[in-house]
């Protein structure tokens, strides 16, 4: 997918209407949550047109064929706007002065805040620093990255398996625990995607109960290749780690994946074992990371 290093857009609707104004910039404001099926209104910090100044409601009507389509469309639009409000992510607005009515909305990354772009269609999104496409998976309550995070800081403390970049491309990135947790990467951001965080090992927890438990969190998470179920999307990958010896061992054998917070915990899963494992470790080691949505 290619993406603009200095902006990124993702159309959400394409259509052939016609428009009374359009290619404005602005950051929502406010969003009314209690939204009738197919219709969402939120304010922004821009005017419009003279008839929809700064302030007025404005109005997405679903699209779609059937009331259920259009109902589908808002709800994948009200996640979008959700996104750009929590991590003040710039929307770009097309729409009509009769009811300020919007027709187009294009999400913005711009790359002074390098916030990540969320395709609410294919359940993926766009990392701003590097324009790399993840996909994402909601269990329960939280939304996760579905792949291993492969990001490349300048940093001795982050390695492809075995200094081979392809195995990065498969495996993701492994990372220190100090990098991983390190607040440096702007913003106070620690390693993950700006609108994202690494997961927590009380998080971990709260995904391992609601998949059914400790004795099998760890069969129904791993990807199929590794004689997991992958019930949920989430593909656990076996991405094996770099040691305090600076040696390489167990790819597809064991996967283990940093949490946040203090105690160098990690949580360890293997291609026999059903259990979700959890575990000290020194944070010399490089390990794996998945991220968890803000």
């Amino acid at each position: 997918m290619k993406i603009m290093t200095l902006l990124a857009y993702l159309v959400l609707y394409t259509s052939s209407y016609s428009y009374d104004w359009g290619d404005i910039s602005a950051y929502i404001t406010v969003i009314e949550p209690t939204y009738m099926p197919g219709k969402i209104t939120f304010q922004v910090d821009e005017q419009m047109s003279e008839s929809c100044p700064e302030g007025s409601w404005l109005t997405w009507q679903g699209k779609g064929a059937t009331a259920e389509d259009r109902a589908d469309n808002a709800k994948s639009i009200m996640q979008v706007l959700l996104s750009a409000h929590t991590t003040h992510t710039q929307i770009r607005l097309f729409g009509n002065n009769n009811g300020c009515t919007i027709d187009f909305i294009h999400l913005l990354t711009n790359s002074n805040t390098g916030a990540s772009v969320e395709d609410p269609n294919s359940n993926t999104f766009i990392d701003a620093r590097d324009n790399r496409v993840y996909k994402m998976v909601t269990i329960g309550t939280q939304t996760w990255m579905a792949e291993n995070l492969n990001y490349s800081p300048s940093s001795d403390d982050s390695r492809c398996y075995d200094r081979i970049n392809e195995n990065c491309d498969l495996y993701g990135h492994l990372y220190s625990w100090d990098l991983a947790n390190s607040s440096s990467h702007g913003n106070g951001q620690d390693i993950c995607p700006i609108g994202w965080h690494l997961s927590s090992d009380n998080e971990w927890s709260i995904l391992e109960d609601f998949v059914g438990g400790s004795d099998v969190a760890a069969k129904k998470l791993r990807a199929v290749q590794y004689g997991g179920t992958d019930d949920y999307g989430f593909s656990i990958l076996l991405a094996g780690s770099r040691d305090t010896d600076f040696e390489y061992y167990n790819l597809n054998r064991l996967g283990f994946y940093w949490t946040s917070g203090l105690g160098n915990l990690t949580r360890l899963f293997t291609s026999t074992n059903d259990n979700m494992m959890r575990g000290n470790m020194h944070g010399d080691h490089l390990f794996s990371v998945r991220c968890v949505k803000n």
